[in-house]
């Protein structure tokens, strides 16, 4: 189980990102097996307001939290839950369903772990190379921080997860 990154999704800007999510929801809806008339009665709603909820033109109109996380269930696209942690400031941790995955989670926070290291190395330099009035971060750096320091503490509460995993099994055994 790979640790996804969310360099695609987590750029983007909020009005992308509910661009994004009406499309997942769309993506859901025709695929649903019998369609969105299905999908809304699974769901508890009405058909319109299905159909407002993918309308792309309708940024406005948007989907209530507890339905992405009903989706969620329904249609466990990541692209959801990596909307809501983004939107209320928390962190989405994929974590390994099962020993196998193990491997693979660690190979994905070394390699997260190394991008992050470089990072700061890159902010190093650009803080210690000052122009006149000192140092200086853009904007468009200071979102690239954001992100790495996101992406890094989810990587590492996936390991953590995974260990207190392997911890627990030890123990069990």
């Amino acid at each position: 189980m790979a640790t996804p990154r969310s360099e695609s999704f987590s750029s983007l800007s909020t009005e992308d990102q509910v661009h994004l999510v009406k499309s997942v929801v769309q993506d859901i809806v025709d695929n649903w097996p019998g369609g969105r008339k299905a999908l809304a009665g699974a769901l508890r709603v009405s058909y319109n307001t299905l159909s407002r909820w993918c309308n792309e033109f309708m940024v406005d109109y948007c989907i209530p939290p507890h339905m992405i996380v009903n989706l969620y269930h329904l249609h466990p696209d990541p692209r959801l839950i990596q909307f809501l942690c983004r939107h209320t400031h928390h962190l989405a941790v994929p974590t390994p369903k099962t020993v196998a995955d193990l491997p693979e989670l660690a190979m994905a926070v070394g390699i997260s772990t190394k991008e992050f290291g470089e990072m700061l190395q890159e902010i190093g330099r650009a803080l210690s190379h000052s122009g006149p009035g000192g140092p200086s971060i853009t904007t468009g750096e200071l979102e690239q921080v954001r992100k790495e320091v996101h992406e890094a503490m989810a990587s590492i509460a996936a390991l953590l997860k995974a260990v207190e995993m392997v911890s627990e099994i030890h123990h069990e055994g």
